[in-house]
């Protein structure tokens, strides 16, 4: 269960990935960051991530900034189904890890 102030992610029902709830967004709370991710050991136990490894599902994309700046699940190692991981979406191809039709066709 996520703490009071956190913002609550839940997965979308239609398959599309993380779903962002109504509720105030996640600021970086000062505190312990064992992993150097930019969450907090606090949010990463909120959030279920790893807070010894920085990229919890391997994906190429820190937790945090998969939680604060991409805004995919740092769970899920390709948020939007598409075959590409959400790492290699936003930081190599330069497509968007959220939206399934956004594919390189080479």
């Amino acid at each position: 269960m996520l703490r009071s102030g956190a913002l609550a992610f839940a997965m979308s029902l239609s398959g599309c990935g993380f779903v962002v709830h109504e509720g105030p967004p996640v600021h970086h709370e000062p505190g312990r960051d064992r992993d150097r991710d930019r969450l907090s050991d606090r949010l990463e136990a909120d959030f279920g991530t790893r807070r010894d490894w920085p990229d919890t599902d391997l994906d190429g994309a820190f937790d945090g900034e998969e939680v604060h700046d991409l805004f995919t699940d740092p769970l899920d190692p390709d948020t939007d189904g598409d075959g590409y991981l959400d790492g290699e979406e936003a930081y190599e191809l330069f497509t968007d890890p959220l939206v399934p039709d956004d594919v390189p066709w080479g």
